[in-house]
């Protein structure tokens, strides 16, 4: 018996162990690939296991999937504060060395940093002076640039254009590794596509639905 499938993973790898099987000797056998096989993914960066896998993971469960969720939700809900500060706690954006997303999160809170794109603005122009100043400058103007993209009109963007802003976002998003790049890659490839459908505006909210659709079936490994 198991409350998650985190921890029957966790106890089925210790039995192997226990009876000395290595672990490429083993198979589990799962009702949910997904459900256990991101379960097996944490547990494998927790314990340092390199491993590959034939399915991969759902796009939108993986860790940058995860981060493009977040800023479509921050886009939707007119660029709130307290969200764009989760995400830099969060590791989710790419910061230049020296900078702890953590850090970061701080200096925002001490900053005019409102919600909506004017108080994007206002921090931007309250880091003059500052020693960080132009590589934060750098990074919150790029995800001005992304918004920009989505249109001037936040209650309305069209499928093209919101594509061709999580492809500027992408220029911020962190990235883990050669497997993560692959996932960029394949995103990328995805959004080519619905940035060549028909630019007929629509309300923000479904736009936003539409690339979910679109993304629903893309896999990380």
């Amino acid at each position: 018996h198991a409350a998650t499938p985190d921890d029957e993973v966790r106890e089925a790898l210790r039995r192997a162990l226990d009876e000395g099987y290595r672990l490429d000797e083993v198979e589990l056998v799962t009702t949910d690939r997904d459900s256990y096989g991101l379960a097996l993914d944490a547990l494998e960066h927790q314990a340092g296991i390199a491993a590959t896998s034939l399915h991969g993971v759902p796009f939108a469960r993986a860790r940058l999937g995860r981060a493009l969720h977040r800023w479509l939700a921050w886009l939707h809900d007119d660029l709130p504060a307290d969200s764009l500060r989760a995400a830099f706690e969060a590791g989710e954006y790419a910061l230049p060395d020296g900078i702890d997303g953590v850090a970061l999160s701080r200096l925002l809170r001490q900053l005019p940093l409102g919600d909506g794109r004017e108080g994007m603005e206002r921090a931007i122009g309250a880091l003059s002076g500052s020693l960080l100043e132009p590589r934060l400058k750098s990074r919150l103007g790029i995800l001005l640039r992304s918004v920009s993209f989505a249109g001037d009109d936040h209650s309305t963007t069209s499928v093209p254009s919101l594509a061709r802003a999580i492809t500027a976002w992408l220029e911020l998003a962190a990235r883990g590794g050669h497997a993560e790049a692959r996932a960029v890659e394949r995103l990328q490839q995805r959004l080519d596509a619905l940035a060549e459908l028909d630019p007929e505006p629509l309300p923000l909210a479904e736009a936003i639905a539409r690339i979910g659709t679109g993304l629903a079936d893309l896999r990380a490994w």
